[in-house]
C-alpha cells in the first residue's frame, strides 16, 4: 500500500512542475498579446500615414483632427473622410 502513495518530495516536485508550466503558459500568452498590440500599432501608424498623405490643408485636416479626437462618431462621416 505504501508503494502507491506519493511522497512529500515527489509531490513537491509535481507541484513545482505544474507551477513552472503555468508560468510558461502565462509568458506565451503575454508574448502573444504583445505581438497583437504591436501589429495593431503598426497598422494604426500606417493608416494614419495614409490619411495624412491623402488629406490636404484646411477643412480636411480639421475633419481628420475631429475624427482623431473622437468628435466624429458616425460611420458615414468617417467613410467620407477616407474617400477625400
Amino acid at each position: 500500500m505504501s508503494n502507491k502513495l506519493t511522497s512529500f518530495k515527489e509531490f513537491g516536485r509535481f507541484r513545482e512542475q505544474r507551477r513552472n508550466s503555468e508560468i510558461e503558459r502565462d509568458i506565451v500568452l503575454a508574448e502573444e498579446r504583445v505581438r497583437t498590440i504591436h501589429t495593431n500599432l503598426v497598422n494604426l501608424v500606417h493608416e494614419t500615414q495614409q490619411l495624412v498623405n491623402t488629406l490636404g490643408d484646411g477643412a480636411q485636416r480639421e475633419l481628420a483632427a475631429a475624427a482623431a479626437n473622437n468628435k466624429i462618431t458616425d460611420q458615414e462621416s468617417l467613410c467620407r473622410l477616407t474617400k477625400i
